[in-house]
This record gives C-alpha cells, structure tokens and sequence, in this order.
C-alpha cells in the first residue's frame, strides 16, 4: 500500500536520522545501534503510526506503537511536516537525545500577528491565545529554548488545554466565551491541522472523559454548531476507539 506523503514524512525527519546515523534496512524500517523503527498506515482509520522495536541479531523485531497521527485524504505534505516533528520528537524520547536547544536571550521573539497565509495555522493560534493569555508568554520562550522550534501539541498540552479544563471547572462563561470565540474562529477557517489540535488535544484534552464537564462545554458550544459538533463525535468516540484515547490521554499528560 501506498503511504501518503511518506516522502515528505522521511524528508522532514532526514536531518535527525542522519544525525542519529539510522540507516534503511531490505524490509522497509530503519536501525541504528539503540533502536529499529518502521512508519505505517492504517488506511481504515486514516492513522499514520511510528513504530519503536530494540534491534535484534536474530528472529523478528517486536515493534511498539509511540505515536499516531490522524491524516486523511484532506490533508497535504504541510501536515507531513507537522507528522514529522512529532515523529523525530518521539524517537528523540526513546533515545535519550535532547532535542536542539536555542541560544537563550532575554527579547527571544514571541509569534508575529502578521500572517504568513491566507490560512491560519497553529502559530497563529499560538499569537492569538497569548494575547489573551500573558501568563503563557515566558511557557512560549521556553518551549523554543529547549526545542528549538515550535511543537504545537506540546505547547497547547501544556497551557490552552489545561486552562479550559479550569475554566470548565470553575463555570467562568465571560473567560470560556472568549476562549470559545476563538477556537471557534480558527475551527472554521484554519487548516486542517488547526481543526485537529482544537478539537482533539485542546477541548477534548481538556474534558477528558468526564461525561459532566463535556455537558457543560456542550451547553456553551451551542453558538458555535461546527465546533460543539466535531467535539461532541470525539468525545462519544473515544470510549470505542483505543488510539483516540491513547491521543487524548497524551494530550491530558504531556511527557
């Protein structure tokens, strides 16, 4: 089977692999002296997969799955980009290697307003939630110290989806209709990255699996029909569907 943008995917981790001097093998993975990984797809449930085995001088692999990306037919080989960020982030995890770090300066720049694209993207939600939020301006700098570039499941675990889980709690309607108003926002009119991150790691990463506070975002997401729509199929997905909950679970604990 043919792997979407599977090209892209290896283009974008090239650099790491190199570094890491993992080298492809006859049956399609790739190994170095710690470990041997392989990427697949499951074309039913549209979900790209890393697969993490210890090499072995004899016999097969056992391979584990450490991360799953959803991707479907809309999506193009910018969110292979973002497909490999997540992989090489994982493989960094299993390997013990830190990832590249950034001179630190005290004026290291906060995301600009102006957009790049037509399209909004998880940058520009990023600028968006820290005009709203401040207090997750000193996160931001020191998410792009330690990674040397923007990892927006990472960021939002930490911050966005968190703090919805809080004002849900706290029955703060002023701050959620704010909160609301853009995520709604950008549901609509981002790409299709942006509608995944909102509706999977950020409002369903902050209801989890409680069946109370999903009601009382459900009630308030009534203005806002796409968004209470695809949160909603998430959430009554997610006790049937395993790797949904994996995801969610690592949205609600970040590493």
């Amino acid at each position: 089977m043919e792997i979407p943008y599977y090209d892209e995917v290896l283009a974008g981790m090239q650099e790491f692999l190199e570094q890491q001097a993992f080298q492809p093998t006859p049956d399609g993975s790739f190994a170095n002296e710690k470990k041997q990984f392989r990427i697949t797809f499951d074309e039913k449930k549209h979900l790209y997969q890393l697969q993490v085995a210890d090499p072995v001088e004899a016999g097969e692999p056992v391979y584990q799955v450490i991360a799953s990306w959803l991707f479907d037919e809309s999506q193009t080989a910018r969110d292979a980009q973002a497909v490999a960020i997540d992989f090489v982030d994982e493989l960094r995890r299993q390997l013990g290697v830190a990832p590249p770090r950034v001179r630190r300066t005290t004026d290291l720049s906060l995301p600009d307003s102006r957009s790049k694209s037509d399209t909004p993207d998880a940058l520009a939600l990023c600028q968006k939630t820290l005009a709203i939020f401040p207090q997750f301006k000193d996160v931001y700098r020191d998410h792009m110290e330690r990674y040397g570039e923007f990892l927006c499941i990472d960021f939002f675990s930490r911050t966005l989806a968190p703090k919805l889980r809080e004002l849900l709690d706290e029955g703060n309607k002023k701050q959620l209709k704010k909160v609301f108003d853009m995520l709604s926002e950008f549901f609509v009119t981002g790409d299709r990255n942006v509608g995944n991150l909102i509706v999977v790691n950020i409002c369903c990463g902050a209801i989890g699996g409680d069946r109370a506070r999903f009601e009382r975002a459900n009630e308030l997401l009534q203005d806002y029909p796409y968004l209470q729509a695809a949160v909603r199929f998430v959430f009554e997905r997610q006790p049937r569907d395993r790797r949904l909950r994996e995801m969610l679970d690592a949205a609600q604990n970040p590493a």
